[in-house]
């Protein structure tokens, strides 16, 4: 007995999965990006690394006021700045005494003078005050305070005071002799009043400025005491003129 044979009739493909079976695998791959690790990265990513980053102000430093950018300078390079300061504040001192006292038009020697010798004292000054910041520190506030103070009064002001005069008649030509007269003429008033100055200057720069920022508080006093000075001293060198007799 012989069976029929069964043609099973063929599916016929959809029209549209015919075509998408003719196109080629590459167009069927998705590609996804992927970075140098070669893991995948998503579409935030790209977006950030497609726009450009501006390096200009990144890299660019912020800019300082004088008087971070001194503080800054202080404390990098302490003696070129004080070298640097030290000799333009007796300048400035010597400038305002000459505008305050004297009628004989501007002395550049008097002004070179005083530079020459803020130059010389300027890195014993800052020693001097760091050395003073270290010693003297009690458990009373009160008591390290006033000692600071009573050793400033009497050990740097009087040194200070004698040289100050004694480098002006050096550098103005009067000789070992002349320098000394005009230390015991000067330097004896002086003295004295710069305990009617000083005590205050020193109180509040160990009270109330941090360490490495003194320099600026006693250079803003130091202008003052330097005008003072360079006045008083102005007045001995007019004492050693000969006056002009009319008639």
């Amino acid at each position: 007995m012989l069976i029929p044979r069964c043609r099973l009739a063929r599916s016929h493909p959809h029209p549209h999965l015919r075509h998408s079976a003719l196109l080629p695998r590459s167009r069927l791959s998705l590609h996804i990006p992927t970075n140098h690790h070669g893991t995948q990265t998503t579409n935030s990513q790209t977006k950030q690394d497609a726009i450009p980053h501006d390096t200009t102000t990144t890299n660019q430093k912020p800019k300082l006021s004088p008087l971070e950018w001194f503080r800054r300078s202080q404390s990098q390079r302490p003696y070129t700045t004080q070298l640097c300061l030290t000799p333009l504040i007796f300048c400035v001192g010597d400038f305002a005494a000459q505008m305050i006292g004297d009628d004989d038009g501007f002395d550049y020697h008097r002004a070179l003078r005083s530079a020459i010798a803020g130059l010389v004292i300027a890195i014993p000054t800052y020693k001097w005050f760091l050395f003073l910041g270290r010693r003297f520190n009690y458990s009373s506030p009160a008591l390290s305070l006033g000692a600071k103070v009573a050793v400033n009064q009497t050990v740097y002001t009087p040194l200070f005071n004698v040289y100050f005069f004694a480098a002006h008649g050096l550098l103005a030509g009067e000789g070992v002799w002349g320098a000394m007269e005009r230390v015991k003429d000067k330097a004896s008033i002086s003295i004295p009043r710069s305990f009617l100055f000083w005590p205050f200057v020193t109180a509040f720069n160990f009270t109330y400025i941090q360490p490495q920022s003194r320099g600026i508080a006693t250079s803003i006093g130091s202008v003052f005491w330097q005008t003072y000075l360079s006045w008083l001293n102005s007045r001995g060198e007019r004492k050693g003129k000969p006056s002009v007799v009319e008639g």
